[in-house]
């Protein structure tokens, strides 16, 4: 069996809940599937997914998924239960579903601080113009979803107010059990999860998308940013914010196009600046070179997309032509007013505790300890070749079958430092460009209004 869904988001499996809650059965029934990831839902039966494919049996349908998986498999996702509690199990399930569910949707897709978060995560890798039209007009079509079925029709205060009382329902109904019948999973509480995780969105994501969306339409106001620091506080008040936030400048999965690095987060960088004001903000940035930081992303692509080889990953750009100092000036602007602090990752290891100094303004006066985890994680170049390889010839009936031969491979063929892979990331080209990365830090030393934070050279 395959189980195709929508790609993983909000941290979640899926960025639909219902493909959430599929796989949960699947994993519950103990059955043999393969997970497969899609984003275009436009071939699908009833144009969305999930889809369980069954042989030639093609099941459109979370509901109808687990009538097939009990009617031809003999699965009881309900065993034990009495005929009183089944019946309850049911109502619970389509209280979720066909009520959480459809707030859910108008959180995500009618708010529009929220629809900003939901674009960016939902259609960014789209080319800009063709991906804001097919944005905006599958938006069109959830809304009119939302208040065909009534829940678009009421204010946001009043979709919480109607659904808190459901949550609030089940925790009675749960009361103090791990499951709601107890100390094993029933179905329902495969509906609840999937429901239950689905609204999560990032506090900073919530904070920065209506002033970056702002901005970028120019229709920033006075109230812009004393909305953007309550959104960040709280409401408390601080003397500093000090904001660890990766993604401002891209997706690592995409963090290269036509020869330049992040080209869009420079742009998100340059707005904020402009809203926040450079005497009031530092920037801070790690570099990396490119011969290892290209094959370090093409690890977190891989785990999206396991099908694309690292020569699909790296074709957005020539890896020569990447340049560090370029991205810096981008986000700098003409007038080099940003202070920018910058450091290497492969110095990280001997100057965190400075970096630390430097992003909080704080003395070290306290005897800090390095978490022992590794900067890089995943496998190596070579181990996602064989084992792409291996996958070819010896294919993953389940999805956590495929997940226990990746952690075998990870244990066989962790990152290597300086990974040189003939007729793949050639020595030739690895010492290229450490070359250009030893000149780019050369460079980018000396720009204005950019401190380098390094290791201490004690010869």
């Amino acid at each position: 069996m395959k189980l195709t869904i929508y790609p993983a988001a909000f941290g979640e499996l899926s960025g639909s809940p219902f493909a959430a809650k599929a796989a949960c059965l699947l994993e519950m029934s103990g059955l043999e599937y393969a997970l497969d990831v899609n984003p275009d839902p436009r071939k699908a039966p009833k144009k969305k997914f999930p889809i369980l494919l069954d042989g030639t049996e093609v099941i459109p349908d979370s509901d109808q998924i687990r009538d097939h998986l009990e009617s031809k498999y003999g699965v009881d996702f309900d065993e034990g239960l009495s005929a009183q509690q089944r019946a309850v199990s049911r109502m619970v399930i389509r209280t979720f579903e066909e009520n959480v569910y459809f707030a859910i949707m108008a959180s995500r897709w009618m708010n529009d601080e929220r629809w900003a978060v939901t674009k960016e995560v939902f259609f960014a890798g789209m080319p800009p113009v063709i991906g804001g039209f097919i944005a905006n007009s599958v938006r069109k079509g959830v809304i009119k979803q939302c208040i065909a079925q009534g829940m678009g029709r009421h204010t946001e205060a009043e979709q919480v107010a109607r659904v808190s009382k459901d949550v609030e329902a089940f925790a009675v109904l749960l009361g103090s059990d791990p499951f709601m019948h107890g100390e094993k999973p029933t179905a329902v509480d495969a509906s609840a999860v999937a429901m239950l995780r689905a609204p999560s969105i990032e506090v900073l994501d919530k904070a920065f998308a209506p002033a970056i969306r702002a901005m970028r339409r120019g229709t920033d106001d006075e109230t812009t940013l004393p909305k953007l620091i309550n959104s960040l506080t709280g409401g408390k008040a601080c003397e500093k914010i000090v904001i660890v936030y990766p993604t401002i400048s891209g997706f690592a999965m995409w963090p290269t196009k036509n020869d330049i690095l992040y080209p869009r987060g420079s742009a998100t960088v340059a707005h904020l600046m402009r809203l926040i004001g450079p005497e009031n903000t530092q920037l801070f940035c790690a570099l990396r070179n490119p011969a290892n930081f290209l094959p370090s992303c093409y690890n977190l692509a891989y785990a999206s997309n396991p099908d694309q080889t690292f020569q699909e990953f790296v074709s957005a750009s020539n890896p020569l032509a990447l340049r560090w100092s370029e991205y810096l000036h981008r986000v700098q602007g003409r007038e080099a007013d940003v202070p920018l602090n910058v450091w290497t990752f492969e110095d990280y290891p001997y100057i965190w505790r400075s970096v630390a100094q430097a992003l909080t303004g704080l003395p070290n006066k306290e005897d800090l300890v390095a978490a022992d985890v590794p900067l890089d994680q995943g496998m190596s170049l070579k181990g996602i070749g064989l084992m792409q390889e291996y996958l070819k010839k010896h294919p993953a009936e389940t999805a956590s079958r495929r997940n226990q031969v990746a952690q075998k491979f990870e244990e066989r063929f962790p990152p290597v430092a300086r990974e040189v892979i003939p007729d793949l990331w050639p020595e030739d080209l690895v010492e290229a460009l450490s070359d250009r990365y030893d000149d780019d830090r050369y460079y980018i030393e000396r720009m204005d209004n950019v401190r380098m934070i390094k290791r201490t050279n004690w010869s």
